[in-house]
Parts: structure tokens; C-alpha cells; sequence
């Protein structure tokens, strides 16, 4: 049976295609795709003879010299229905003059764009469609090895000088009562002292309340310590928690560099070091703040004993805005316990004025009872003597000094900084994941419009449903395991220039 030729076949230019499928373009309609493709024709043949789709061979009386430049093809066998099938035009060979022959592959992902739905699989690698700290926390399996410091932070304020006079320190005196048959403590944070703690934000007004104790502060101080004002601006009860909850605001940048993508200011391109000191270092992971822009975190200031530092991170790695995270606890040590000086006359005369006295009067008497003036003499000058060694004896010291290295040259106190990669490799990164996405490793549907411009899909036994050949559908799942990037705009192909941030 004769049949009228009635096949249209279009040869096109520069379409930006090719058989590795690396690139795709994502239609939301056939009349979207037909009109796209129409577009990028050089040559439109009507009435040509029926085209077998997988034989991949079709002559037209064309020079070749006027082909060369076609690297893709559509054509529809009109005759028997509407569909446009779409082809890589891999090959141009010259017949005669007036007949070129064609070979081509079938186009499987578009040609069949519209007949298959894709079904939940492993989405190995995916542009995301938000971007936002902590969305993706699959690991890359990048080894980070080097870090740069940056944006650091002293807890007293500090920048990046060092300048001792910011850290000015408080002094905590512990002293007993004057009445020896009471007590006077009570709770310092959640430790009870059966002495009373006084804290002063200078020495003048330390050494005021000491010369105030007299005579008897040798026996009635008990411990001196310092510790920093940053803890605890200002001078509060002495039965309280001396605490402090302070800020340090993150950077969007790696050092100058801003990312475009945000997994990039996330572990382990991205942390938060604290740093004490005395010993110890915590790595913060910023993916896991309840605010990304702000670590906020409490220093705890153990006032009683030997005095030190506590930090703990707040609103992190699952903890409440006002709940400490102890696993993360940071101590940090040396503080200074202080001494003082004291007159050992004037707390040996008022030991001993009752006694002195009592005697003077019991030899007076006796002297004058049995006449023995001499006595009298002799007693008289035995305690003038006394006082006189007395008056003689210098300062005596009490307590001692400790904690006089890094607390005394007023260093002593915690550092955050972020710590980052350096920016030449962050870029690196950077591109990669602009133009791959992240590595998700999730059972989801992919979606191929995650991202305005471009969306890269990498799945793992790629599973679709649909009314096509078993042959097409195993080719058509074997693009995405290999990877395959949709573009919503044909003429945007491969510029990974444009902006295709969320």
C-alpha cells in the first residue's frame, strides 16, 4: 500500500545539546518545547518520507556543505499523529550534490519528556531548594586540614589589641563575723560559706574595707580572690551566681570572601573555636545554633576556693535558649588568690589589752598591800617592754599571691573566632557547589526546577513510571544516576554565571 510522504523534519542549529546528557532543558509544556526547538531551525522539510526512530538515518536533498553547521534535529510523522521526536545530529555525509545522509540518536529525555513521572529514590547530589545554614548536613567527604582565624574575640571586650586595662579584675574578700558565736555566710552561687563574701571593683576600696576591720582582720579574713568584671559588670549580692551570658556575631564571609553558597559557612569549612587559656579549646558548629548569626553562650564565675571560669554554649545542638549545654563546658583557670598585710602590734594589743590591764592592776595592788614598790617597778617595765617588742615587729603577711602568669598580665580570658578555609579554596569549593549542588544521600523525588535558573540531579537506581519502551525507560534512569543538570532557559545553557541563589 502506497503512503503519501507526509513526514516534517526540521534541522537545527545550535542547539546547546549533545549525547552525554550532561545538559537538559526543562519544559513546563510540549507547546513550550516545540516553540523552543522551532526556534533554532535553519531548515524546515515538509512531505518527506516516514522517519524510523531507532534506524537513525534520514536522507534529504540538502548539500552537506549546508549542514555542517546542524547538530540537532526534530521531525513527526504526520501521518500517524502529533508527536515530535528530538535527535542529536552526530553525523553529516555528503551523497551527491542535492542528497546529504544523516545519522542521528534519538534525544530520549526529550522526546519522551512529557510520558514519565519520576518516583522517590536516592537523591545522591541535588541544587536544594532553600539554601540556609544547616539545610544540608550530609558531609561532602572533603579533608579540611588547614584553617585561617578570623573575626576574633576576647570575652573582655577586647578586639584583636591586647590591651591589659580592659581587663580589669574584681576582689572578693571572704571574711567571718566580728561575734565569734555568729555566722554570717550564706550561699555563694549554689555553695554554701559560713563566711561572708564582699566584692569590690577596686584595691583602693578592697584596702578601705580591710584597715576597717582593725585590730582582729588577720584572724577574720579568710580568703582573698579575684576574678574578671566582664563576668559581672557590676557588684551584686554576695549570695548570688556571678554569671554573664554574652554575644559573638558570626560573619557571612570566609575572611573577605563571600560564598554563594551557604553550606560553605557551615562545618568543616566554618567553625567557631573558644579557646581558654589556661587549657582547652571547643569547636562550635555554626549549622547547629538555634541562630545562625549569633553564638550566645554564659560564663559562670566560681567566686569561693580556688577561683575559675566556666562557659557554656546556649541554644545549641538541641539545648534551649536559656539552657546551658554542659557537654560543651569550657573551665578556665588561674585567677589570682591574693595576700594582705596586717600589724601584728596592734592585733597582738588587741588580743592582749584585757590581760595587760588586769595584770598592771594585780601588781599595783600587791605592791601596795605589802609595800613592794620595787615590784611594782620591775612589772611596770617588764610590759613596757613588751610593747615596745611589739610596736617593733614589721607587717605580717597573710594568704599568698597565686595565679600571677596570664591573670596578672590580665590576658587571662576566653578567645572565639571563627576559623575558616582559606578564601582561595573556598572558592573552589564554592564553584562546586554552585554547579553541582550538595551531596543530600535522602530518599526523596528529585525535583528538576529546584532553582531558578538550573538544577543538578545525581540520584542512585533511578526510578520512574510512565507509558514508554522498557528500553527508553532504562536509558532515561541512567541520566540521572550519571547526573544530569535541567535549565529552565534553552539560551542559558552552561553559564553558570547567572544567579541562581534561593
Amino acid at each position: 500500500m502506497y503512503i503519501e510522504p507526509n513526514t516534517n523534519i526540521r534541522l537545527l542549529k545550535d542547539v546547546p545539546l549533545d549525547n552525554t546528557y550532561k545538559h537538559s532543558i526543562y519544559f513546563g509544556s510540549s507547546g513550550a518545547q516545540v516553540s523552543y526547538f522551532s526556534g533554532k531551525t535553519k531548515y524546515n522539510l515538509s512531505r518527506q518520507t516516514y522517519q524510523r526512530v531507532n534506524l537513525g538515518v534520514s536522507r534529504v536533498g540538502i548539500n552537506a556543505n549546508n549542514l555542517y553547521d546542524c547538530n540537532y534535529m526534530m521531525f513527526q510523522n504526520s501521518s500517524y499523529g502529533s508527536r515530535w521526536f528530538y535527535a542529536f545530529i552526530n553525523s553529516v555525509e555528503y551523497v551527491n550534490d542535492n542528497l546529504t545522509q544523516i545519522t542521528f540518536q534519538l534525544d530520549e529525555l526529550q522526546s519522551w519528556f512529557f510520558d514519565y513521572d519520576l518516583l522517590p529514590c536516592i537523591i545522591e547530589r541535588q541544587h536544594t531548594e532553600t539554601d540556609e545554614i544547616g539545610d544540608s548536613l550530609t558531609s561532602e567527604g572533603d579533608d579540611i586540614t588547614t584553617y585561617v582565624k578570623s573575626n576574633s574575640y576576647y570575652t573582655d571586650g577586647r578586639a584583636l589589641d591586647i590591651s591589659p586595662v580592659m581587663n580589669m579584675q574584681k576582689i572578693a574578700v571572704f571574711a567571718s563575723s566580728e561575734t565569734p558565736i555568729v555566722a554570717n555566710g550564706g550561699y555563694i552561687g549554689s555553695t554554701y560559706s559560713a563566711v561572708d563574701v564582699s566584692v569590690f571593683d577596686s584595691a583602693s576600696a578592697a584596702n578601705g574595707y580591710i584597715t576597717n576591720l582593725g585590730a582582729t582582720a588577720a584572724d577574720r579574713v579568710i580568703n582573698i580572690t579575684m576574678f574578671p568584671s566582664w563576668v559581672s559588670p557590676s557588684v551584686e549580692d554576695a549570695q548570688t551566681i556571678y554569671y554573664r551570658t554574652l554575644t559573638y556575631n558570626l560573619s557571612e564571609k570566609i575572611g573577605s570572601y563571600t560564598p554563594k553558597n551557604k553550606k560553605l559557612l557551615q562545618y568543616p569549612y566554618n567553625k567557631i573555636t573558644v579557646t581558654s587559656p589556661s587549657g582547652g579549646t571547643i569547636d562550635i558548629r555554626p549549622e547547629l545554633l538555634a541562630d545562625y548569626t549569633e553564638f550566645k553562650f554564659n560564663v559562670y564565675a566560681n567566686v569561693a576556693g580556688n577561683p575559675s571560669l566556666y562557659l557554656t554554649p546556649l541554644a545549641y545542638a538541641g539545648s534551649g535558649v536559656l539552657s546551658p549545654n554542659y557537654e560543651y563546658l569550657l573551665p578556665m583557670e588561674g585567677y589570682a588568690k591574693c595576700a594582705f598585710s596586717y600589724s601584728a602590734y596592734a592585733q597582738w594589743l588587741a588580743y592582749n589589752t584585757g590581760s595587760l590591764a588586769a595584770s598592771t592592776i594585780n601588781t599595783a595592788i600587791s605592791g601596795l598591800a605589802t609595800g613592794n614598790y620595787l615590784g611594782m617597778a620591775t612589772s611596770a617595765i617588764s610590759t613596757l617592754g613588751s610593747l615596745y617588742d611589739m610596736q617593733q615587729r614589721p607587717a605580717q603577711v597573710k594568704g599568698s599571691v597565686s595565679g600571677a602568669g596570664l591573670s596578672g598580665a590580665g590576658l587571662l580570658c576566653y578567645q572565639v573566632s571563627q576559623e575558616h578555609i582559606p578564601e582561595d579554596l573556598a572558592k573552589i569549593y564554592d564553584d562546586k557547589f554552585t554547579k553541582y549542588g550538595y551531596r543530600l544521600m535522602k530518599l526523596d523525588t528529585p525535583n528538576r526546577t529546584a532553582r531558578p535558573h538550573y538544577t543538578y540531579i545525581k540520584t542512585i537506581d533511578c526510578e520512574i513510571s510512565g507509558s514508554l519502551p522498557a528500553d527508553t525507560a532504562a536509558k532515561i534512569c541512567s541520566i540521572y544516576d550519571n547526573g544530569v543538570t535541567f535549565w529552565r532557559n534553552g539560551n542559558e545553557v552552561g553559564n553558570y554565571s547567572v544567579d541562581n541563589t534561593v
